[in-house]
């Protein structure tokens, strides 16, 4: 865990931790609660997997994640049309989640335009049910000038993310 910056992403990597040591080091899908989270629920997304094929979609995205990049992804999955060109990177991250079955980690960029960007961090925490990861909580530290303030139009713009990950964490 000593490659996390942030500190509320630690305090989400700590939470799972403490679940998997009650489970086995497989926590279930069931066993987070956002009560546990308040502080953190505005910087997670979550991520349903869906097996044969493997695809995935944005069951959830914290409100904090929304107002800053300027878009409610909720319901969409994971494709070109939601992220351009870094599609297929943020699919792999999260395939690799799924095949590791083990939490990830990386930094990168949230590119709006040439002139717009966003610092990024993020953790990705598989939950599962049965042996499959089923849902992947991504919890997401971003700085840098948020959304509303870059003076471009805000509702639904493009962006795309780019990293230089994800790294399995060492916990």
């Amino acid at each position: 865990m000593d490659a996390v910056v942030s500190d509320q992403l630690k305090e989400l990597v700590e939470h799972w931790v403490r679940l998997a040591a009650e489970t086995d080091g497989r926590p279930g899908r069931d066993a987070l609660d956002p009560a546990a989270l308040p502080k953190l629920l505005k910087q997670i997304l979550l991520i349903d997997v869906l097996h044969d094929p493997l695809s995935f979609r944005h069951r959830l995205v914290g409100t904090g994640i929304t107002e800053t990049v300027g878009r409610d992804s909720t319901g969409h999955s994971v494709d070109h049309k939601l992220y351009n060109q870094t599609a297929g990177s943020i699919f792999e991250a999260y395939a690799a989640v799924v095949r590791e079955k083990h939490p990830m980690h990386a930094n990168g960029k949230v590119q709006f335009s040439a002139s717009h960007s966003l610092d990024a961090e993020v953790v990705l925490l598989p939950l599962f049910e049965a042996e499959r990861v089923q849902i992947i909580v991504a919890g997401l530290e971003l700085s840098g000038e948020p959304a509303t303030a870059s003076g471009e139009p805000r509702p639904n713009r493009p962006f795309e993310i780019y990293t230089d990950g994800p790294r399995s964490m060492r916990l």
